[in-house]
């Protein structure tokens, strides 16, 4: 088996791969030593070692961002191919002919691109790196395991396992055992309330104070804890509210500039005054806070922290969001960013599982600069540091998105994939719960977009929710339009909101719908997720490790549970 370099300086060099082997795996490796020290665009990995022809038995199984998990039988397509987003899961699958093999990438696995083509009637799956002009840091290897006649929910537990045993992760019945907050929020449903925004997306890309647009207010602090009684009186005994848009200048407004708290809010004294009071009526209360991006306006704005892309320009964003065009901040700078805004955050009383936007829903970035460069791996170990902060600051983290190099202290996703019913690529057939199946029991999530605000959507949206074994997310004001590709929020065009007495009714109703499903559901959460099966077109079941089965109807539209 080979391996496939392309350096920057255009040379290409095929390598032979070390091969071992022990019981049912065989390794891999592409010693760091081949690369000479030189910069490299990208690596092809066994590019041969999985293929099947079309009409042959099997399929794919390809963990592909935020997409979720492919599903891709060896059926009649298309010629095409599908690279995944980032390394979401470190690992992929092949079934074919009755023989599973589990490959899992070990050594620059945040700069993994899984790589699934089709070509004359030919399906080939194969570990793809993506290097930017870096050069690479460690040995690269890849681990086979031969799991004889299985399925994907064979090769889920195998990485459940290599996650446990080998990457640290913790099983949410011993966390909770030691981390409060982490059991309190078992069984409560997330409730995020967005405050105040300015527009998205913004009129400037470059805001300074002369051009700063108003924003708006959607609630104050006292506002919140009307609804918060509201909802304890409707039934919903257990919760932890977000509060989104609290800092200065509200959600998005001047990152990484946090403080002071927004005076049309309430300022710092109400918000303190609003969190003491949530706290007495049971519920848990974090902030939103963001250490990745950064916006012109803030006042502690410097370009010396601004990531550097590879042509040497700062490394921004094409979505404009309510601060302007954003900027990615280094990883050593995020961490400074956080070591200021962190314990100031927590000073003001919040605890729980305190929600950091973006860190973990995007592949992990690399820094160019001379003077501050950063690989995958840099990033990694400084995120790594946030974490860690936030657990011992709050009790608890959670993120936006899934990826695998947070996973070790990741508490609750907000979600792990967008549009899981109809964003499937070309080459895919289905989207399965792979990650969900790997990682039910360890971290709390939302499965999807579409799962977001479930008791206002179609039934179709809450059976997903079902089948995917989901902690609810109750989002409170969660629209905003943005100048990308979207013509609508990707949380969807329905929303929570306040505006009036009956929409406040319904708010506060579809809250406690979600509460009151959740609470019969909730004791899942310290089980694994073992088996997901299609029993037939749009019927799908899945079981939990206590014997629990949870079967979907989409045709019908019902369920059941056992």
């Amino acid at each position: 088996m080979n391996a496939i370099i392309y350096f920057t300086d255009k040379e290409v060099k095929t390598v032979e791969l070390t091969e071992s082997k022990s019981g049912n795996k065989t390794v891999l490796t592409l010693p760091l030593s081949a690369f000479g020290g030189k910069q490299v665009e990208t690596v092809d990995f066994a590019k041969e070692l999985f293929t099947a022809k079309v009409g042959d038995e099997g399929y794919a199984v390809v963990p592909s961002g935020n997409t979720g998990t492919l599903l891709c039988e060896f059926n009649e397509k298309a010629e095409g191919e599908h690279t995944s987003t980032g390394a979401v899961m470190s690992c992929f699958g092949f079934r074919h002919c009755g023989k599973a093999t589990l490959a899992i990438c070990k050594g620059c696995e945040n700069d993994l691109k899984t790589k699934l083509v089709l070509k004359d009637s030919i399906y080939s799956l194969y570990a793809h790196y993506v290097f930017d002009s870096f050069v690479p840091y460690e040995d690269i290897t890849v681990e086979y395991i031969d799991l004889g006649d299985a399925d994907y929910s064979d090769m889920a537990r195998e990485y459940r396992r290599y996650q446990i045993e080998e990457r640290g992760c913790v099983p949410i019945k011993d966390r909770a055992k030691v981390q409060p907050e982490l059991s309190k929020n078992v069984d409560s449903i997330e409730i995020r309330v967005r405050l105040a925004w300015k527009p998205a997306p913004s009129p400037y890309a470059h805001q300074t104070i002369l051009n700063e647009p108003d924003m708006h207010v959607a609630l104050t602090f006292d506002e919140v804890y009307e609804l918060c009684k509201k909802l304890k009186d409707n039934g919903v005994e257990k919760a932890e509210i977000c509060l989104v848009g609290w800092n200065m200048k509200g959600h998005d407004g001047r990152w990484p500039q946090c403080f002071p708290v927004e005076k049309q809010l309430g300022g710092e004294e109400k918000l303190r005054e609003l969190i003491k009071n949530v706290k007495e009526l049971g519920y848990s209360i974090v902030g939103h806070t963001n250490h990745r991006d950064m916006y012109q306006i803030a006042s502690n704005w410097s370009d010396d922290d601004v990531s550097v892309k590879r042509d040497g320009t700062l490394n921004d964003h094409p979505i404009f969001w309510s601060g302007g065009q954003p900027f990615v901040a280094c990883p050593d700078a995020s961490v400074r960013y956080a070591e200021d805004i962190l314990p100031k955050t927590a000073d003001l009383g919040f605890t729980g599982l305190h929600y950091i936007d973006v860190l973990t829903v995007l592949p992990l970035h690399m820094c160019h600069s001379k003077v501050h460069p950063a690989s995958t791996g840099d990033t990694a170990k400084a995120y790594g540091k946030i974490q860690e902060m936030s657990k011992d600051l709050f009790g608890g983290f959670g993120s936006e998105g899934p990826y695998d190099f947070a996973a070790k202290d990741l508490d609750y996703v907000l979600y792990t994939s967008f549009n899981l019913m109809d964003n499937k690529p070309a080459l895919c057939d289905e989207i399965i719960p792979f990650w969900q199946l790997v990682y039910h029991g360890i971290i709390l999530y939302n499965p999807g977009t579409e799962t977001v605000n479930y008791a206002i959507k179609n039934e179709q949206n809450k059976l997903k929710f079902l089948e995917f074994g989901g902690r609810p997310i109750a989002y409170v004001y969660s629209k905003f339009l943005c100048n990308h590709d979207y013509e609508v929020d990707w949380m969807g065009s329905e929303d929570f909101t306040l505006r009036n007495e009956k929409d406040t009714e319904r708010t506060v109703s579809g809250i406690a719908k979600m509460y009151s499903d959740y609470s019969t559901l909730s004791a899942l959460q310290y089980e694994f997720m073992e088996k997901h099966t299609r029993i037939s077109d749009g019927v799908y079941e899945t079981t939990y490790s206590n014997g629990t089965v949870v079967t979907v109807d989409y045709n019908n539209l019902s369920y059941t549970i056992k």
